[in-house]
């Protein structure tokens, strides 16, 4: 019998005390799970995930871009993105996987799913998703969505459940999965060794680079930081070479500055010199 979602993330997340590198690792394996072999339904109608984006804090691992709501705190559950009390709306909806522990946050941000059967039709963004999620739900708001199930990620005992995960092994077949830095992170609300040390991470997880359009610098550098070449990079990401060599340009003149340069509204040339800066 295939384990719970739920269960698997508490058997995957490092205990306290864990070094801080064992985390890279178990993002990773949680990724390629997700990513290979979930299936999430809405509404009825079965999803893969296509993107995710890991967040969590604690002593052992303090990510400073963490939300930090108590709601992700509850591991195993739905957590859409609130500011306070409130449901965030327009471009600011997002809806993670809350994969936290008490005293420690984190999340699985959904930055992007396809319909099954569907293949066209990608949603690439966490407010699409949302909306996606909404419109198939016959929901207007978020508020209203989350007063009819439990929020449980796993399937309810009742078959009601208007939102869930399961894992289906068999699915085939597996597909690459792509790591580079997490989308939108910037020092402007500061630039202490944390945030530097965290910007860069490798903690967003793809299979469709070639098919985004946010945030495919942050892929195109990753992989020229892997070693592949810039014809290569412009192949998996679906950019032309010309941009591609921008890209890295640009990441290679940031690896010669400091990060608290760039404390500030960035461009894109910036915002490649800035993950630049971080990956020192």
């Amino acid at each position: 019998m295939q384990a719970r979602l739920s269960e698997t993330l508490q058997a995957w997340m490092p205990p306290a005390g864990s070094a801080e590198t064992t985390y890279a690792a178990s993002f990773q394996r949680m990724a390629e799970l997700l990513l290979n072999t979930a299936i999430c339904y809405v509404g009825g109608q079965p999803h893969r995930f296509t993107e995710l984006e890991f967040y969590f804090t604690s002593p052992d691992h303090p990510d400073p871009f963490t939300h930090g709501d108590p709601m992700q705190c509850e591991r195993g559950r739905w957590y859409f993105h609130r500011a306070g009390s409130q449901y965030r709306g327009g471009s600011y909806k997002g809806l993670d996987i809350a994969i936290g522990g008490p005293g420690a946050p984190g999340g699985i941000l959904i930055r992007g799913m396809e319909l099954l059967g569907d293949a066209g039709r990608l949603l690439d963004g966490p407010c699409l998703c949302v909306d996606h999620i909404l419109a198939l739900t016959g929901h207007a708001s978020i508020a209203s969505l989350v007063s009819t199930f439990s929020l449980s990620v796993d399937p309810e005992p009742s078959g009601a459940s208007p939102l869930y995960v399961v894992l289906d092994a068999a699915q085939a077949p597996a597909r690459r999965v792509y790591a580079s830095a997490r989308v939108g992170l910037t020092l402007k609300r500061g630039t202490s060794e944390e945030r530097v040390r965290y910007l860069s991470r490798p903690y967003r997880f793809l299979t469709e680079p070639a098919r985004i359009k946010k945030g495919r610098l942050h892929v195109a550098v990753a992989l020229h930081a892997q070693g592949h070449s810039e014809d290569e990079v412009a192949r998996l990401t679906g950019s032309s070479v010309s941009q591609v060599r921008r890209y890295v340009a640009q990441y290679e003149v940031g690896r010669g500055r400091a990060p608290a340069e760039f404390a500030r509204d960035l461009s894109t040339d910036e915002t490649c010199q800035l993950l630049g800066a971080c990956s020192r």
